[in-house]
């Protein structure tokens, strides 16, 4: 989470990912416009496709009845260097993109001195994907014994694969709903802010469960319920 922190260092790498960030996106804009047609071909494609056809034109004008004087030689020319040209704009501009990737995904790369745990995940399930009604449940993990558990009203299992919803786009996502909260937890003070299972009995508890267990059965156990 140092990404997030205010001090003066990672203050300017944000400053550094909002401009790359930016530039980034002109970059990709600029590419969009030589890849992305209404045809599906890309403009050195288009360039091309069209000169070949003018040319296959040319050749055949006394077939096709047409004056091949009305084929411009100049205009095929020009149509072969500007897709060759485009082409080259294209690769540039695709090697520029994954620079400034490159950069941004390393940027805080060596900031780890606050590494935080997912601590739980609490999911919602609507058949028709409506927020204000479905179904809630939770994911919590127990770090000192490193497992999952869904609480699922009152209900509580054991998670052997958290694929399903750590990873929805690979699991079963619309069976197991969607991820709506997160929690972390700062992983130095973990164990101090969180204890997931805790399994210590009032005091006189563990007589009243043995009596409720008779037929001795006392209207309250200690402390109330």
């Amino acid at each position: 989470m140092d990404r997030y922190m205010s001090t003066p260092e990672i203050l300017e790498k944000r400053r550094q990912a909002w401009i790359g960030r930016a530039q980034l996106r002109t970059l990709q804009d600029k590419r969009d416009a030589l890849t992305k047609t209404a045809t599906g071909l890309d403009i050195p494609q288009t360039m091309t496709s069209t000169q070949d056809y003018l040319q296959q034109i040319a050749e055949n004008a006394a077939a096709l009845g047409v004056d091949a004087e009305l084929i411009d030689t100049p205009l095929l020319e020009a149509l072969g260097s500007s897709a060759a040209s485009a082409h080259k704009q294209i690769e540039a501009l695709n090697s520029d993109i994954a620079q400034y990737e490159q950069k941004l995904d390393s940027l805080f790369a060596e900031d780890r001195k606050l590494p935080y745990r997912l601590h739980a995940v609490f999911m919602h399930r609507s058949g028709q994907g409506r927020v204000d009604g479905g179904h809630w449940f939770i994911y919590i993990y127990d770090a000192k014994s490193a497992q999952w558990r869904r609480y699922n009203d009152e209900t509580i299992t054991k998670v052997m694969d958290p694929k399903p919803f750590l990873d929805p786009v690979h699991g079963r996502a619309r069976e197991e709903g969607t991820s709506s909260f997160v929690v972390y937890v700062r992983e130095d003070m973990a164990g101090s802010l969180v204890e997931t299972v805790h399994r210590v009995p009032r005091e006189g508890l563990q007589e009243w469960a043995a009596a409720a267990l008779s037929e001795e059965r006392p209207v309250t156990p200690p402390g109330g319920w």
